[in-house]
C-alpha cells in the first residue's frame, strides 16, 4: 500500500522525479504533484524549461521526460504522488478533460488562496501517512488523495489555459480521445490509425516519440486499469467483464489480463478483498 503513495515536504524530494544530468522518463503510472513554497529551481519537462518559484505547481502524468537543471539553496517544495491503481475505489478521480489540460499544461502559477488550500491538504495527508496502524488507514489515505486531486482539478478548471499543440501532440490527443471512447470495442492499433487517417506504423512512431510507449501498451494499460476497477468495485463476473471489453470469451480475457497484470482476474479480485 505505502509504495503506491509518496509524500514529502523536503526539497530533495524533487530529485526523486527530476534527476540531475540525463533526462529520464517518469515511471510513476499515476500522478505526481510538486508545489514550490520558497526559493527557485529550474526543471525540464519533455525538453521544455520551467522556472519554479513560490506558488508554482507541477502536475506530472506518466512518461514525461524529466530533468533537474538547478535549485537555489533556499528552494522548498511539497511533493505528493500516487499510482492510479491505488485509487480504484475512486474511478473518476481524474476527469478526462482535466487530464488533457494537465497533459498540455504541467505548470501553473497559483494564487495565494489556491496555494494555501493545497498546503492544507498536503499537511493532512502527511500527518495521516504516519498513522499506519490506524484501523481505517487505507480508506482515509485514499479519501484524502481524492480530495487533494479534486482541489487540483478545480484549480485547472478555473485557470484559463491556452494550448498550442504540435501535429504529433494533436495526433496523440486524438488517439487518447478515441481510446476513451472506443476502448470497450476495439483493441487494434489499426482501428485508431484509420480513425485518425494515418497508417498504423506512423501512429505507433508518433505515440512512441511523444509518450515513450507504443499504442498497444496504452490500449492494454487502459483495459487492465479499467478491468481492475470493475473487479474490485463491482460484482460483475469475469465473463461479464470480458464481454464488456468485447473479448471472444472469458479464457482469452483471463490470459490477456494475466499477461499485463501478472495474475489472473480472480486472483486479483481476491487480493483486493
Amino acid at each position: 500500500m505505502e509504495t503506491s503513495f509518496f509524500i514529502s515536504d523536503e526539497a530533495g524530494a524533487l530529485l526523486r522525479f527530476f534527476p540531475i544530468g540525463v533526462p529520464q522518463r517518469n515511471a510513476m503510472v499515476g500522478l505526481v504533484f510538486v508545489l514550490t513554497t520558497a526559493g527557485q529551481a529550474t526543471v525540464e519537462i519533455d525538453n521544455r524549461s520551467y522556472t519554479l518559484s513560490a506558488g508554482a505547481l507541477l502536475t506530472l502524468l506518466p512518461s514525461r521526460l524529466l530533468r533537474s537543471v538547478m535549485c537555489t539553496d533556499d528552494f522548498r517544495c511539497l511533493t505528493f504522488a500516487f499510482r492510479f491503481d491505488s485509487m480504484t475505489d475512486f474511478p473518476y478521480v481524474l476527469p478526462t478533460l482535466i487530464s488533457e489540460k494537465m497533459e498540455h499544461t504541467p505548470f501553473l502559477l497559483l494564487t495565494v488562496m489556491e496555494q494555501e488550500r493545497l498546503e492544507k491538504w498536503h499537511a493532512a495527508i502527511n500527518t495521516h501517512y504516519t498513522f499506519k496502524t490506524h484501523p481505517s488507514y487505507k480508506q482515509i489515505l485514499r479519501s484524502l488523495t481524492f480530495i487533494f486531486t479534486a482541489e487540483v482539478s478545480a484549480i485547472y478548471a478555473n485557470h484559463p489555459i491556452k494550448t498550442t499543440a504540435t501535429h504529433r501532440e494533436e495526433l496523440t490527443d486524438g488517439f487518447f480521445s478515441l481510446l476513451h471512447e472506443h476502448l470497450s470495442m476495439h483493441r487494434e492499433t489499426s482501428f485508431y490509425a484509420d480513425r485518425l487517417c494515418i497508417t498504423s506504423k506512423y501512429l505507433a512512431r508518433v505515440i512512441q516519440q511523444v509518450t515513450g510507449h507504443t499504442p498497444s501498451f496504452w490500449i492494454a494499460d487502459f483495459i487492465v486499469r479499467e478491468a481492475k476497477t470493475l473487479l474490485k468495485s463491482t460484482t460483475l463476473t469475469v465473463t461479464q467483464i470480458s464481454e464488456r471489453f468485447n473479448f471472444p470469451n472469458s479464457s482469452f480475457f483471463a490470459r490477456y489480463f494475466k499477461r499485463y497484470a501478472g495474475m489472473a482476474p480472480q486472483e486479483y479480485r481476491l487480493s483486493q478483498s
